[in-house]
């Protein structure tokens, strides 16, 4: 009996050895769990963490565009914008009307000095929820950039008539009317050298004759 009872005990340590020393393998979960758990883990700041969940959520619902959008907005967190964009893309192929994917879209174009493509993504977010003082906002801030200022100066507008108390469109709109004032003034700065130019020219011109 005493030899069963070490035989035992042997193998009862062999198991929990084993139990501790081998990796502990997660039971699948559905694509609703996974896509929580990647949520939870952006809101922990764990994007990178949270991008293998949405990956995860994604193999099992593909067309899961919120899943698609998470997904960008964590690369957006790494700083990883073309990334983010790529993932947008595919949320607005499947909820073309997705006005999230348009903004933020609009938003990491600005920040990579795309301000066409930032441009037409913020016409998009206009266009969806055109009563939104961010889509405006950001709409005037392509133009802006893109030096189309008497259109910057309409966009910011519009952004205020909605919201007279967003700063940073009263901040755009002064400094795009500022930058247009310089625009009209600088062709004035060079008129003088210019026809000095000109009559400098035709001297030459005549008295070459």
């Amino acid at each position: 009996m005493q030899i069963f009872s070490r035989i035992g005990l042997f193998y009862g340590i062999i198991l929990i050895v084993c139990c501790i020393s081998s990796p502990v393998i997660a039971a699948d979960l559905t694509a609703d769990e996974y896509y929580n758990q990647g949520t939870n883990l952006v809101n922990l700041g764990k994007y990178n963490e949270a991008i293998s969940s949405f990956d995860n959520a994604l193999r099992i619902k593909p067309n899961d565009y919120e899943a698609w959008y998470n997904r960008g907005m964590a690369y957006a967190k790494l700083v990883q914008y073309n990334d983010a964009i790529a993932s947008f893309d595919k949320a607005l192929q499947i909820k073309p009307d997705y006005y999230g994917g348009w903004y933020n879209r609009g938003t990491l174009y600005v920040k990579l000095g795309q301000y066409n493509d930032a441009l037409i993504s913020y016409d998009k977010a206009v266009k969806i929820e055109p009563e939104n003082p961010d889509a405006w906002g950001g709409l005037g801030t392509a133009y802006l950039n893109l030096g189309r200022y008497d259109e910057a100066v309409a966009s910011f507008d519009k952004a205020l008539k909605i919201n007279p108390n967003t700063l940073l469109a009263q901040k755009n709109r002064e400094l795009a009317l500022k930058l247009k004032t310089q625009t009209l003034k600088a062709p004035l700065i060079y008129a003088p050298f210019g026809a000095i130019a000109i009559m400098v020219a035709l001297f030459v011109w005549q008295r070459s004759r």
